[in-house]
């Protein structure tokens, strides 16, 4: 029974040693990586180096978006539609000679359900 004993004893020193490799691996890997401290500051100061990111709010239209005659500013000022939605609509507009009604618009590529429900108020024919 004592040899039994030893193994556990050897099994318990091994999985504390292999711990203790992880630990020193991470370790070793966090300093490594340098100058990637967490800097805390107060809520109206800036981290330095931090980037700030801005984006331009849309101005509010005023009416409904005309499908068949928008151009693609105005196509773009749709909650959901950017550039390139906004070039796909035109094209489809072009190739098709216009819209037929506002469902025809989620057969342009890009433009589902979800998107389609988000915008069905503010497009007219």
């Amino acid at each position: 029974m004592l040899w039994w004993k030893k193994l556990r004893l050897v099994d318990g020193l091994l999985v504390v040693g292999i711990i203790l490799v992880i630990i020193g691996l991470a370790m070793a890997w966090r300093q490594q990586k340098g100058n990637d401290e967490i800097k805390w500051t107060k809520a109206n100061q800036t981290v330095k180096g931090a980037r700030k990111y801005s984006y331009e709010r849309k101005e509010k239209r005023q009416g409904k978006v005309s499908l068949n005659g928008a151009s693609q500013e105005e196509l773009e000022s749709l909650r959901g539609i950017g550039p390139a939605l906004a070039d796909r609509i035109i094209e489809y507009r072009q190739l098709n000679d216009g819209f037929r009604n506002i469902k025809e618009v989620m057969l342009v590529r890009g433009i589902g359900d979800k998107l389609f429900e988000k915008i069905k108020d503010e497009i007219e024919l």
